[in-house]
């Protein structure tokens, strides 16, 4: 919250709450680490905005009105392209959080991150992590990003160890990598939101 307060030029007392307010009306919503014990006092946390609609209107509505109201939609467009497909990864990252919950039994399911890490899908179930890379670009992901999953995993504080590193991808794996998660089922790839291979 002392970020936000700080680009407003406000005190953190003056915003609380304002902020209070937007999560009361579920625009926005506090995100912390899914390991916190106490996501409620945690100094970690992130305000995000929950919708969609208000995520676009946010990011490319309001800060080129103007050009806008003038009819200059090139500009606007222009602006759009330069970072939809980071726009569009949140969301994907947030779909693949569901998929974690609806296909493996966990406990709960989020993201983490620390300080200078962060994985985008953490599922913790009674015995294991789950842990999850989204790669929303036009190149396929190779073995180098799934050795950095399982390198990250070992930052996370829990007793826990890592039972499934899942690789979501928008274009696919490369040969080896799926080469790699045809001889270890702890290795999940799924492509869109289908698993390329089924141990089953």
């Amino acid at each position: 919250m002392g970020n936000i307060a700080g680009k407003l030029g406000k005190n953190v007392q003056n915003i609380t709450s304002f902020i209070s307010k937007l999560i009361e009306l579920e625009i926005l919503y506090k995100e912390v680490p899914i390991t916190e014990s106490n996501p409620a006092k945690s100094k970690k946390g992130l305000y995000c905005i929950k919708d969609n609609d208000f995520r676009f209107w946010f990011s490319y509505v309001l800060p080129y009105k103007s050009q806008l109201e003038m009819g200059n939609t090139a500009y606007a467009l222009n602006k759009i392209k330069e970072s939809f497909s980071e726009f569009v990864s949140k969301t994907y990252e947030d779909l693949a959080i569901d998929f974690v919950q609806r296909n493996f039994d966990v406990l709960k399911c989020g993201r983490w991150w620390s300080r200078n890490e962060e994985i985008d899908v953490v599922g913790i179930a009674e015995d294991a992590l789950i842990v999850g890379e989204c790669k929303w670009s036009n190149k396929k992901v190779g073995i180098d990003i799934l050795d950095a999953l399982m390198e990250k995993s070992e930052l996370i504080d829990t007793k826990l160890s890592a039972r499934y590193y899942i690789l979501f991808s928008k274009s696919g794996f490369t040969d080896t990598l799926i080469g790699r998660a045809r001889e270890d089922e702890e290795v999940v790839l799924v492509e869109g939101f289908e698993r390329v291979i089924d141990h089953k």
